[in-house]
């Protein structure tokens, strides 16, 4: 009875509350079983560095030794590994004449991880010239949006200039060739085309009087 017992009390611990990796096997030690925890060891063998760099090429398969990971060195295998992504991707940053993305053109994309933290979107934008340079623009927006707050003048400005912008903007849109008129140049100046400087005014109507 205790027998049967003790090994219904082993496996419902098992049911309750089963870990991620547990293997145990039932040891038959005289009149009882016990059961006993097996240690579980997972080799990996797998190209975990993907495009290799010919500058910095890594050793071969049979030159290579099998390692134990854990929380403690996971770092700095992970940058023995040097992992490395090159591809192309579509272009979605650059545009054409008419503001759109340019159907079919693609980007070169080069990545080397060091740490597990370059995977992070912002790491990753870092280390393509494309985005980094939308990067650094942000953060400029976002210091210059501490300033504005503080600053009732320079918001004032602000505003003005991107109101002023988005007008350019419109007006480029509707006709690339159409003039801005600016603070200083009157309603004429900013309709008259470069070709209307060129052309002779119109003859005097004849009267037969």
């Amino acid at each position: 009875m205790a027998r049967g017992l003790n090994r219904g009390t082993q496996h419902k611990l098992t049911r309750v509350r089963p870990p991620r990796v547990r293997m145990t096997t039932d040891v038959e030690t005289r009149d009882s079983e016990e059961a006993k925890e097996l240690l579980c060891n997972i080799a990996v063998t797998a190209n975990l560095t993907g495009k290799i760099n010919e500058e910095d090429p890594i050793k071969d398969y049979r030159d290579r030794r099998f390692e134990e990971i854990d929380k403690e060195n996971f770092g700095a295998i992970f940058a023995r590994c040097k992992p490395r992504v090159q591809m192309q991707v579509p272009d979605r940053i650059s545009r054409g004449p008419d503001g759109k993305p340019v159907a079919g053109q693609s980007l070169g994309v080069t990545i080397d991880f060091k740490t597990y933290e370059d995977f992070e979107p912002a790491r990753v934008a870092e280390k393509v010239p494309a985005l980094q340079k939308l990067l650094e623009a942000r953060k400029a927006l976002e210091a210059a949006k501490t300033y504005i707050g503080v600053n009732g003048g320079l918001e004032r400005t602000m505003r003005k200039s991107m109101s002023l912008l988005d007008e350019m903007i419109a007006a480029r849109t509707v006709s690339p060739n159409a003039a801005i008129s600016g603070p200083g140049s009157s309603s004429s100046e900013a309709s008259a085309t470069p070709d209307d400087s060129n052309q002779t005014p119109p003859a005097p109507e004849q009267s037969d009087r």
